[in-house]
């Protein structure tokens, strides 16, 4: 338990605190932490299941409420890939633009503090190629 909390940053005294359920559950930036110091990948069935776990521990009426909407949730967003987690909007900016970049992106949804949404979108012509200036 030592080298995990080591590794994770996480003082060994809570950690023992997490486990025994003496104290809630970690919030997303410390389990972020704790699935890399145990090399289990974010966006993985076994980092999701990690994230359940602490929700159910944090609330556990909204934790079922959510796992029963389970399925619809799984079809709305069949399309979309897991998410990905930054510690910094830097790193948010440099990894967004990665992803666009490599997968050809077209729109790019930016959402708010607030929650506030704004979409961006390339510009294309009739013949499906992006619009260059001078050209």
């Amino acid at each position: 338990m030592n080298q995990v909390a080591y590794a994770s940053g996480i003082d060994p005294a809570l950690l023992s605190k997490y486990e025994t359920g003496k104290r809630l559950p970690p919030g997303l930036a410390t389990l972020v932490e704790l699935a890399k110091a145990l090399n289990v990948p974010e966006g993985s069935e076994d980092f999701g299941a990690l994230l359940t776990a602490a929700e159910r521990g944090r609330a556990p009426d909204v934790a079922e409420a959510l796992l029963e909407m389970g399925d619809y949730v799984a079809r709305s967003t069949a399309n979309e890939a897991p998410p990905v987690f930054c510690g910094t909007r830097a790193e948010l900016v440099a990894k967004a633009t990665e992803g666009a970049i490599t997968d050809e992106a077209v729109e790019i949804t930016v959402k708010s503090a607030s929650g506030s949404t704004q979409r961006y979108r390339l510009l294309q012509e009739r013949s499906g190629r992006s619009l260059t200036k001078g050209k």
